[in-house]
């Protein structure tokens, strides 16, 4: 389990007596700082339980896709055709767009568009 502790530092005000504008600042807020800090805390752990699959083999981040799904994913977010991805990659251009068909399934996306979109918000590509 998270537990995100918050720390505030308060630059006092009067140097001759720098302990009360921090303690009257830190009870003033501290029921806030509190609530604070479990907010966090609870955004912290579901951003972690996001990244856990059921199966607990590997988390969202690791990519699904094949080495070479990802060099045609790299080359279509260049924006080359099925023609000159299977010139680049000494393919087919009907293995290519089987690429493209098998990556659509395995991400749930209708389109290459979306496949491209998808893998950079998950840090898979990098444009």
């Amino acid at each position: 389990m998270f537990r995100f502790d918050l720390l505030i530092c308060v630059h006092p005000t009067d140097p001759t007596n720098a302990d009360q504008p921090l303690k009257e600042t830190l009870l003033k807020h501290s029921p806030y700082l509190l609530h604070l800090n479990h907010l966090i805390s609870q955004k912290m752990l579901e951003l972690y339980r996001l990244t856990q699959r059921r199966d607990g083999n590997q988390n969202i981040w690791d990519c699904p896709l094949s080495k070479r799904e990802l060099e045609v994913l790299r080359w279509t977010a260049d924006g080359k055709t099925a023609d000159e991805i299977s010139e680049l990659l000494g393919i087919t251009p009907r293995t290519v767009n089987f690429h493209i068909a098998q990556m659509m399934g395995v991400l749930g996306v209708p389109n290459k568009t979306a496949i491209v979109s998808k893998a950079m918000i998950m840090g898979w590509i990098f444009e």
